[in-house]
């Protein structure tokens, strides 16, 4: 296992849907397989096969720091928390192009990614080891340009606020159902409580002094109305969906699958669901 893979770097698995919104069976895969950064292999999800040449390769920044990649819409995004440039990977025409930069707010610090229901805003939220609060930000596409004249540069960063002291760390999340809500529970010495965010209005709504069962983001699964997670003993766990209300609500049930154990704590740095 490389040393990025072993500093928490996620691959990005994503469904590619072409701009007519036909759905093509193809899967884009971000791998560490190679001594000098990532590549990005696209198979085919009825039978995969990774013997197949990568489409692009991306030499990391700075040898032996992670890099976070996100899908949003028809591109792949490559960032680092150490550089502010980014790479928009076009799966539409296979195009490389420079994105917006970083904002400062997300440099330094531990950075976790989300996209928004509709899939046209991303969501960054930047943990910075208690040096300062947790920043929030999001990146999105100018609302009266179309898509066919977009280009990567277009699109820009937004700092939000967050009610979270620099001695709170974001323990999981969840985009809730309705697609522009956003819960988050927090951790610290003292406290843990759990907040939803209106991506709209950028409103936050504190919940309760509990978590949400799992360990880093929840899938909402319609099947089982419930959100879907990996608890921090290794077991798939699942919730009822949180109310959007106001005011304290109490901690939604949940239950612990028992015949799997996925992974072992402290024997595995980090596993983690992904939506296929």
């Amino acid at each position: 296992m490389s040393k990025q893979r072993r500093q928490g770097e996620e691959d990005e698995a994503n469904y590619y849907h072409d701009r007519s919104g036909n759905k093509e069976k193809s899967l884009y895969l971000v791998l560490d397989d190679w001594h000098k950064g990532f590549t990005i292999r696209k198979i085919d999800a009825d039978s995969p096969d990774l013997s197949a040449s990568p489409v692009p390769r991306l030499v990391s920044p700075e040898r032996g720091r992670a890099m976070k990649f996100a899908a949003l819409g028809g591109y792949i995004i490559a960032t680092s928390n150490i550089h502010a440039g980014t790479l928009f990977y076009d799966t539409d025409t296979a195009g490389l192009a420079v994105g917006p930069p970083v904002p400062y707010a997300l440099l330094c610090g531990s950075n976790t990614f989300l996209i928004s229901g509709a899939g046209d805003t991303l969501f960054a939220f930047a943990f910075h080891f208690m040096e300062r609060p947790v920043s929030f930000e999001a990146m999105a596409k100018p609302p009266t340009m179309e898509d066919d004249d977009l280009l990567p540069t277009d699109w820009s960063w937004r700092s939000m606020l967050t009610p979270f002291t620099k001695d709170e760390m974001i323990f999981s999340y969840a985009l809730h159902p309705d697609g522009r809500t956003i819960f988050v529970s927090s951790w610290s010495r003292a406290v843990c409580d759990t907040y939803s965010v209106d991506t709209r209005s950028c409103k936050w709504t504190h919940h309760g002094e509990w978590m949400l069962p799992f360990r880093g983001r929840g899938y909402f699964d319609a099947e089982l109305d419930a959100l879907v997670g990996l608890h921090e003993d290794g077991y798939v766990c699942s919730c009822q969906v949180a109310s959007r209300s106001g005011g304290t609500t109490p901690q939604p049930e949940w239950k612990m699958a028992d015949e799997r154990r996925m992974w072992i704590p402290w024997h595995q740095l980090e596993f983690r669901l992904r939506r296929m």
